[in-house]
């Protein structure tokens, strides 16, 4: 008996990324071009179209690039509708995209493809631990059949107090197949995240008042426990405290939006009776959030370097023996950090910390805390104020907001190379004493780097290990430091 060859389906991309829109439109593809460096420019990252696929009505797909990239029309944002492709890989071979013909060619159907798409807003069922607050939705597809289908999010049928009622659904996004044409052969998956509203009881009005939700979206059960739910002091689920509505007593207004996350898979049906081959189905996640509000303005701190600081946190040795990749990669950072500048007002948060967010974790972890006191003439106030970030320079008609445009100024510099290598060439040891340290035992916003920025835990933002190691060990390069910059 001949061996079986093994056949391994793949979705590409693995992992992809919705987002809300409620424009009828989807999103134009577009990557991030090279800064805008004209006499005229802003220094910053420009948006540059790429090549798009539309898909008509009968399902078939073209592809065009943009004059320009359209992120909010008429109607509203634009959604991000991902696509997800079907690959395969035989025993030795390389992976290749799957097409009618080279399915034919391995004794398979279209309509023998079995696609399912799995999502979930599990946000109420986390915090709350009760499996009748979970909001799910499954569909399957087979090849071939290029209808768009609903995926409804539903309690589970046996839920005894399901937060959404049975016999209701909130909508989270649709899916539809593709078919495959002479341009375009290839067997995809379309995902459409949802409008961006809100769910809520029939009473949330009553409770909070001035809230604007149409009455057609408020049909949620109250008696569910995600509409009484209150975090505790102890119970990191509700930390930060501002990471659902609630009252001024911390209880769940029982509202619920439209995003989800779940799993896209693909496998052959009756694959058994294939006996010369053993296939493997494909899997890939897709996650849905809100839309990019400013997407020519790149985080710090982004989903892409967390997943680098998993994969990737221990350089290899010969890291940096290639400057010129690392310094491309150091002044990708910085780049990011003036970008995200131009999104914030520190002058505000500033002020926010020294009053309000320091107080409270002081007083949370009972910590001695003095608030900022008004100085008398010519008179720092520092001495006076325990973990107080900076000092609020004097505002003038000129310039209202001087500590957001001091750091502005201050980084702008930084997006030239030379500048901020010479910089630390002269002081080597800036970077360690400016830069918070990863996980520092500090809980407090103070003047280490980035400053004046909440991470997702509501702690004080900091960059991610590998970032962190990149920066001081460049840095060390540039003093002719040896050794490991750790």
């Amino acid at each position: 008996m001949s061996p079986r060859t093994r056949l391994t389906l793949l979705l590409l991309p693995p992992l992809a990324f919705a987002r809300l829109g409620n424009s009828d439109t989807p999103l134009e593809a577009y990557y991030w071009g090279p800064n805008d460096d004209t006499p005229s420019g802003t220094g910053k990252t420009t948006i540059v179209p790429a090549p798009t696929l539309t898909v008509d009505e009968r399902g078939f797909v073209t592809c065009h690039t943009p004059a320009s990239v359209t992120f909010k029309d008429a109607v509203g944002f634009r959604p991000v509708c991902p696509f997800f492709e079907l690959w395969a890989r035989r025993d030795g071979e390389t992976e290749i995209p799957l097409t009618p013909e080279r399915l034919s060619e391995l004794g398979l159907e279209e309509s023998q493809l079995v696609w399912t798409v799995r999502v979930a807003n599990l946000k109420p069922y986390f915090m709350t631990g009760d499996p009748d607050t979970a909001i799910r939705a499954e569909i399957v597809l087979r090849g071939g059949d290029p209808t768009q289908r609903a995926l409804e999010g539903k309690c589970d049928h046996g839920a005894a107090v399901p937060l959404v009622p049975h016999g209701r659904h909130i909508p989270l996004g649709c899916v539809r197949l593709t078919r495959p044409n002479a341009g375009h052969p290839e067997f995809r998956l379309r995902f459409t995240p949802g409008n961006g509203r809100f769910y809520g009881p029939p009473d949330v009005r009553d409770k909070w008042k001035g809230v604007q939700l149409p009455s057609d979206d408020l049909f949620l059960n109250p008696e569910s426990s995600w509409c009484k739910w209150t975090r505790t002091a102890a119970d990191p689920r509700g930390w930060p405290p501002g990471q659902y509505a609630q009252d001024g007593d911390s209880v769940s207004y029982g509202l619920v939006d439209d995003v989800c996350d779940g799993i896209v898979s693909c496998a052959v049906a009756d694959a058994e009776r294939h006996r010369h081959l053993e296939i493997v189905p494909a899997s890939a996640r897709i996650v849905v959030g809100p839309p990019d509000y400013a997407p020519d303005r790149r985080p710090i701190v982004s989903l892409a370097d967390g997943l680098k600081d998993r994969v990737e946190r221990h350089l290899p040795d010969n890291y940096f023996a290639r400057p010129n990749a690392v310094g491309q990669e150091v002044g990708d950072l910085f780049e990011r950090v003036f970008e995200t500048l131009g999104l914030i007002n520190l002058d505000v948060f500033n002020d926010r910390v020294d009053v309000q967010e320091n107080a409270l974790i002081a007083l949370e972890r009972g910590i001695p805390y003095h608030p900022p006191a008004k100085p008398a003439p010519g008179v720092t106030t520092r001495a006076q104020a325990d973990h107080r970030a900076f000092e609020p320079p004097t505002a003038t008609r000129a310039m209202p907001l001087p500590l957001t445009e001091r750091a502005r100024q201050y980084h702008r510099r930084f997006i030239v190379g030379d500048v901020l290598a010479e910089l630390l060439r002269k002081r080597p040891d800036l970077l360690r004493e400016v830069l918070r340290e990863p996980l520092s035992d500090s809980p407090f916003f103070d003047q280490k780097m980035p400053a004046l920025m909440k991470d997702a835990s509501g702690g004080p933002l900091h960059l991610t290990r590998r970032q962190y190691h990149i920066l001081l060990c460049w840095a060390a390069g540039l003093a002719g430091a040896k050794g490991d910059a750790r």
